[in-house]
């Protein structure tokens, strides 16, 4: 814009100079020349010391720079559930990555501002850079060790950059974040998610109950909390009370023909929908009459009971891949 007003001033004045010397420069060539040389260096001079000292780059980070900026508020910090990675939607029509780059310019200006740093962290994984996030997690780890919301972000931000494996080093932020604030049921679920992850179900149930027992009135995390309690309770009631074979059944299946083994397998399975029936919170159950279902190439059932167990771990990426793998033999039969 800077350029274009310069220009079309620069013209402006050289018209004047032209117009100005007319009548002379008719009767004159010698005043015609020296009048287009006016007219012409109108022109080229202004744009030329713009050339020289403003580059377009320089312009639009000063502007950058200069321009107020705003970045979208962060809000109650009280934890309302499992955090949403999703960055924060501006109301502003810049694109995104232009948003960002205005945040970095703002946090050089206010290097104190935590809730920035995470905020541009976050939004530097929505852009596909994560490698770019997790540095700046670090060094503002590094800088604020003891900001809880600082590590747990810096660990959540790990976990979605993993596909929703929590990882060793996602869990050292969790526990630096609960050794700084041991009610803190942000971090509490986040180290639940990784005990699961470990198959340590019963610590995980333990951590999860106390943070229910914990939980102020009204607290909008709690819903989760009970479906993941509710998840590990059918889990480990399917641990106990579904048929296991032994190793020498294991054995003497695996001698059997194939219409012997279909007929132990299916005597494994029966009941066990019934027991289903009477307790649908049974993740591991249904599990396991998935699988059996598989084996008897009864793929629609399998399906049926695949789906049941994704209702009670929506976000079991194992659960989700056995259910497409059963669809899709359902489907050819």
């Amino acid at each position: 814009m800077n350029w274009l007003l310069l220009t079309c001033s620069s013209v402006i004045g050289a018209i004047v100079i032209l117009y100005a010397l007319w009548p002379r420069m008719v009767q004159n060539t010698k005043i015609r020349a020296i009048a287009f040389s006016l007219a012409l260096a109108a022109i080229i001079v202004p744009a030329g010391i713009n050339y020289y000292f403003y580059s377009d780059g320089d312009i639009e980070n000063t502007v950058a720079a200069t321009m107020p900026f705003e970045y979208p508020d962060l809000g109650d910090t009280s934890w309302k559930g499992p955090i949403n990675t999703s960055t924060p939607q501006s109301h502003d029509t810049m694109s995104m990555s232009s948003v960002t780059a205005r945040l970095e310019a703002k946090l050089k200006q206010n290097p104190n501002d935590i809730g920035g740093w995470i905020l541009l962290g976050r939004s530097y994984v929505a852009l596909g850079q994560p490698s770019r996030a997790v540095s700046i997690f670090e060094e503002k780890v590094e800088e604020f060790p003891n900001n809880s919301d600082l590590l747990l972000s810096y660990g959540e931000t790990l976990t979605e950059i993993n596909g929703g494996n929590v990882t060793a080093k996602s869990a050292e932020m969790f526990q630096k974040a609960l050794n700084q604030e041991p009610a803190n049921p942000r971090a509490g679920y986040d180290l639940a998610l990784y005990e699961i992850q470990q198959g340590q179900s019963e610590e995980a149930l333990k951590r999860l109950n106390l943070l229910l027992k914990a939980a102020p009135g009204g607290a909008p995390w709690t819903t989760q909390v009970k479906e993941k309690i509710r998840s590990l309770q059918g889990k480990q009631v399917g641990e106990n009370t579904m048929k296991q074979p032994t190793k020498e059944q294991v054995a003497e299946v695996s001698a059997m023909a194939p219409q012997d083994r279909s007929d132990f397998i299916r005597s494994m399975v029966d009941g066990l929908p019934e027991e289903l029936a009477e307790n649908p919170d049974n993740l591991n159950g249904w599990l396991n009459l998935g699988r059996s279902y598989g084996v008897l190439n009864e793929w629609p059932k399998s399906v049926d009971a695949y789906q049941k167990a994704l209702e009670l771990s929506p976000d079991d990426q194992n659960i989700k891949l056995l259910l497409e793998q059963a669809t899709a033999k359902a489907n050819t039969q």
